[in-house]
Formats: structure tokens, sequence, C-alpha cells
């Protein structure tokens, strides 16, 4: 199969379309109910990205706008402004989110069903995928776990490792696969994992998923989407919501490949490039072994989702997880 096809993160310039009039008025409603008088009444709107699954991202007026829903697992928001504040006095670049109408980081929407903060917005282009960018990068890289040492992480954020049970899925996803092929029912999606299944197999047959578990706070999704720079350097880290209990090397680890398979796939950076900036911090096998390990469960939460629950919506996202270990080797092995 094909290795470094380009994917989501390709784009450098952060997408942004027109919202209908209603989509406008619950989003200028809801921004004035939690921040009254923090924008006019006819600010626009646009919508950042796509959809998305749950959360929702807006450009009004000059402001980010980030409505996600609540939930059972949603405690990890209310840490916000404890992370944005702690990211800034290490000189991470951050926007720290304005408070509500209460003094509060985030503000409740929807009758109370969502959460919704807002951060000025920065303009400026993602990660581009060269050697340049990764390498101004790194202090942040390098230095967001050791600046978040002194929070103490939510249940949410701990649940990373700690609900994983890779070895349970794959075995009911195997015997699907071959029920299905038996019945002469399979499809591309099923012959696709079919293919793949095995090597991830593999990499979870010896893992103690206990063991993987940590107190330490990373951003535990850094891809090229996820950092906006201008004029060559860092100006914002964005989604911290993303901050998540994990150990250094699979934070670290996972982080190198989202933005080093980046600039491969656009011909901007070579593996050796990659492996280069790695080895100036840590040790690039080690970083394999761990980014495999973050592939996988990613892998196996699609899988179970897809197989096991019936849900569809990552499905696109499948096939980049599932040769995720083989675009892993060729980056950081020499």
């Amino acid at each position: 199969m094909e290795l470094f096809f380009t994917d989501d993160h390709a784009s450098d310039l952060p997408a942004s379309s027109a919202v209908d009039g209603a989509t406008s008025e619950r989003v200028l409603s809801a921004v004035a109910a939690t921040h009254p008088g923090l924008v006019a009444a006819g600010a626009r709107v646009e919508r950042m990205g796509g959809p998305g699954i749950g959360s929702q991202s807006f450009r009004v007026g000059d402001h980010f706008v980030k409505i996600l829903p609540r939930g059972p697992d949603d405690d990890h928001v209310r840490s916000i402004a404890q992370v944005t504040a702690a990211l800034a006095t290490a000189g991470i670049p951050v926007e720290r989110p304005i408070p509500d109408r209460d003094g509060r980081p985030f503000g409740e929407v929807h009758d109370g069903h969502a959460y919704l903060y807002v951060q000025r917005y920065v303009s400026g282009g993602f990660f581009d995928g060269t050697r340049e960018q990764l390498e101004a990068l790194l202090p942040a890289l390098y230095g967001i776990g050791p600046a978040l040492r002194g929070i103490n992480p939510t249940g949410a954020q701990l649940s990373v490792y700690r609900d994983w049970d890779p070895r349970a899925v794959l075995l009911k996803v195997s015997a699907i696969l071959e029920q299905r092929i038996s019945e002469g029912t399979a499809d591309a999606f099923d012959a696709l994992v079919r293919e793949h299944l095995p090597l991830h197999e593999r990499i979870v047959g010896s893992l103690d998923p206990a063991a993987l578990r940590s107190t330490t706070l990373h951003h535990f999704d850094l891809h090229p989407h996820n950092v906006l720079f201008r004029s060559g350097r860092p100006a914002a880290i964005l989604d911290l919501a993303g901050i998540r209990a994990v150990r250094d090397e699979i934070a670290i680890g996972f982080a190198f490949y989202k933005l080093g398979r980046k600039g491969v796939s656009l011909g901007r950076m070579s593996p050796a490039e990659v492996r280069a900036l790695a080895s100036r911090r840590s040790d690039p096998g080690a970083l394999a072994r761990a980014a495999r390990i973050e592939v996988a469960r990613r892998a196996t939460v699609v899988l179970r989702l897809h197989y096991l629950e019936g849900t569809r919506e990552w499905d696109r996202d499948v096939r980049k997880h599932l040769v995720g270990p083989r675009e892993i080797d060729a980056l950081f092995s020499a």
C-alpha cells in the first residue's frame, strides 16, 4: 500500500466557510449570552475547518469560538485556563480563554448541554511540513510536558490508556471479518482492515496497557493543523482540549510522526531530515516504538466504533492509522 499519501492536514492555510443565517444567529446568540458585549451583534461568523465530529469551531469577528458538547468525560474542559496559564508562563505561544460573564474560562450554552470558550483570533498559517518550521517547533514540542507538570490531570485526561483493551477489540474484529468473508459479504473497508490487522495484532500482542498509563499532561493531538505559524515562528498552539495524561515518549513520538509525515507526503522533508531532528533530543528508535503504540490505539478505536458499535463517523481515518506503523518505520529507522 502507498505510504505518506496526503491527508486532511495537507493544506497550509486555515480554511473557513460562510455559515447560513440560522447558524450565524445561533452562534452570535450563544456568545452574547456568555460574553455580553464582546462581539458586535452583526459580526461575521465563519466556520473554521469542516463541520467536525462533536465540537464546532468558528471565527466570530476578531475572535475564535469553540463549542463542545457536554458529556460524562468533559471535565478536562475546566482545566483549559490552568493549562493555558502554565504554557504561557513557560513561553509556549497560546491564547488564553477570555473569561465569560461570571469570570469562568468557559460558558455554558444550549441549556447547559454544551461548553463555549472564546479566544482572540490568531492569524497565520498551519505548520507547512518544512524542516525549518519543525525545528522551530522543537522547544514547544519538548516544553509542553514540563510546563504542565504541576497540574493534576482530570478523570477524562487520565482515560487515554486506562480504558484501552486492544487485544479484546482486535479478536472480535477478526472474528467478524472471517464471518463476512465466509458469507461473501466483505466490502472494501473489510479488505483494507484484514490486510493490515496482523501488523496491529503484533504491536499490541505483548503490550500491557496498564503499564502505559501516566499522570503527565501533554498536548496529545499536536498535528499540523493545531499549530499556527507567523513569519516562520510558532504563533499559537491550538486545541487545548486535546491535553491528556500520557507518557513523554508517546506524546512526543506521535507528534513527531504526525508533523513529519506531512513534510514527507508533500515532498518538503525527507525521512532522514525528520530523523535527524528527532535525534537531537531523543532516541529515534524509542520514539518509533512509542508512536506505533499510539497509532495502534487509534486504529483500534476506529475499528471498535465501526465493527462493535456501528459508528462510521471516523472511518475516514482508518487508512492512515492502519498504515501508520509502516510510515513510522520509514521515518525513524536509518
